[in-house]
C-alpha cells in the first residue's frame, strides 16, 4: 500500500467545460474545507491522506518525456483508504467512507486525466467512533498538480494513455543552494537573467530564466530533496551539502546519474517528507553543468511540453514567444539508464562512502 498526502484544497466541486482545445474545471467549492469550517474546525492546515494499493500504481512509462518514468494509475482505480487530517498530525481525524463500495475509484475518461482525476462515487464522513457527521457528493474532482481555487480554473493536462499522474520527479536545486557564478557563489533563488555562471562546457553563460517549482500536498509525495554530504561525490565535492530533487542529474566521472539514484543511505540520503518543497532550475539556453556547492550538476534540459511543470512558465513564453522545444533532451553528456557506464558511477559513490564512513 501506498499513501499519498495532499491539502484538502485538492478536492473539489465543479463542472467541465471546453476552452481553446482544452477541458477545463470550473470550480464551485471546496468540499473537505467548507465541512471543516462548518465545525468551526481551521482548515488551513488539513490534509487528505489517500490509500492506493501497489499493484495499481503503473511506473513504467515516461509521459512527458524528460527521460524519468513517471508514476500514475489507470481509470478506475480503487482506493483503499481516504482519511481527513484536520491539523496535519493525526490528533483529529474523520474517514470517508463510499456510499456505495463499487464505486470507491478514481477515474479518468476523454475529459480528465494526467492532473485531473474524478472521484466515481459520493462519501460519507465518519467520525473516530463511526458516527456518520456529513456527506461528500456531486462532480467531486482530484488535482495532483496544486490546489484548486474557488471561482477559478483548472487546465486539465489531459495524458494519451488516460492515465491520473501521481508523482512526476522534479529536476531542480532545492532553494538555498549556491551557484558559482562570475561574482563568486549566489543562492540559486537571487539569480536573475543576464547572471553568468561558470559551466563547465561553455565557460561563462548568461542565465536566460530562472525556472520556480513549489511543490505542496499531494505533489510534495516523492519529491524530498536528495542529500549529498561533504565530499560524498569527489575531494572536497561538493563543499558543503547539496541538496536537489530526486529527478536532478549530477556529474559522476563523465556520466549524468539522477540524485534518486546514488541515495546510498549514508552519504547521499533522502530528506524526510514535507508538505512544501521550493525547487529552482537555471535555464541557459543550451544544457551544461554548473558548479552547485562546488560540484558539477545540471542545468535546464529542455524537450516538448517539459517546461510547463513549471509554475512561472508563463514568464517564459512572454520573454521567448516564439521558441519551440525538441522532442528529446538535447543532453551535455550521457545519462544511461544502466550499463557498464551507470553502474560505474553508482561504484564510485559508494567507494566515497567507504572512505567517508568512520
Amino acid at each position: 500500500m501506498t499513501t499519498y498526502t495532499m491539502s484538502t484544497d485538492s478536492v473539489a466541486s465543479g463542472t467541465i467545460q471546453q476552452q481553446d482545445g482544452s477541458s477545463v474545471i470550473s470550480v464551485d467549492a471546496l468540499p473537505i474545507d467548507d465541512f471543516l469550517n462548518g465545525l468551526s474546525l481551521d482548515s488551513s492546515n488539513a490534509l487528505l491522506h489517500m490509500t492506493i494499493d501497489d499493484s495499481y500504481i503503473v511506473t513504467d512509462e515516461d509521459l512527458d518525456g524528460d527521460g524519468v518514468n513517471d508514476s500514475y494509475v489507470p481509470n478506475n482505480t480503487p482506493l483503499s483508504s481516504l482519511v481527513i487530517d484536520v491539523y496535519g498530525d493525526g490528533s483529529l481525524l474523520y474517514t470517508l467512507e463510499a456510499q456505495n463500495p463499487n464505486q470507491n475509484q478514481l477515474s479518468t475518461d476523454n475529459q480528465v486525466s494526467g492532473n485531473v482525476s474524478r472521484f466515481n462515487g459520493n462519501y460519507n464522513i465518519l467520525d473516530s467512533e463511526g458516527n456518520q457527521v456529513g456527506t461528500l457528493g456531486g462532480n467531486l474532482f482530484l488535482s495532483s498538480d496544486g490546489d484548486f481555487a474557488v471561482d477559478e480554473n483548472k487546465v486539465v493536462d489531459e495524458q494519451s494513455n488516460g492515465g491520473f499522474v501521481l508523482d512526476d520527479l522534479a529536476v531542480c536545486y532545492l532553494h538555498g543552494t549556491r551557484i558559482m557564478t562570475s561574482r563568486g557563489d549566489v543562492r540559486v533563488e537571487d539569480l536573475r537573467e543576464g547572471d553568468l555562471v561558470v559551466c563547465r562546457f561553455g565557460g561563462l553563460r548568461p542565465v536566460r530564466w530562472i525556472a520556480r517549482q513549489t511543490l505542496s500536498g499531494l505533489r510534495a509525495r516523492g519529491q524530498e530533496a536528495i542529500r549529498f554530504a561533504s565530499g560524498s561525490i569527489g575531494e572536497n565535492t561538493p563543499r558543503e551539502p547539496l541538496l536537489v530533487s530526486p529527478g536532478h542529474s549530477m556529474l559522476i566521472g563523465e556520466t549524468l546519474v539522477l540524485a534518486s539514484d546514488l541515495v546510498n543511505g549514508i552519504t547521499i540520503t533522502r530528506e524526510k517528507a514535507r508538505t512544501k518543497w521550493e525547487y529552482y532550475q537555471i535555464d541557459l539556453g543550451v544544457h551544461d553543468l554548473v558548479l552547485a556547492e562546488g560540484t558539477w550538476s545540471e542545468s535546464f534540459a529542455d524537450c516538448r511540453d517539459f517546461r510547463d511543470r513549471f509554475d512561472n512558465v508563463e514568464e517564459y513564453r512572454a520573454l521567448f514567444p516564439d521558441e519551440v522545444a525538441p522532442e528529446t533532451p538535447r543532453l551535455c553528456a550521457p545519462r544511461p539508464a544502466g550499463g557498464a557506464a551507470f553502474h560505474t558511477a553508482l561504484e564510485h559513490t559508494v567507494f566515497r562512502r567507504v572512505i567517508l564512513t568512520p
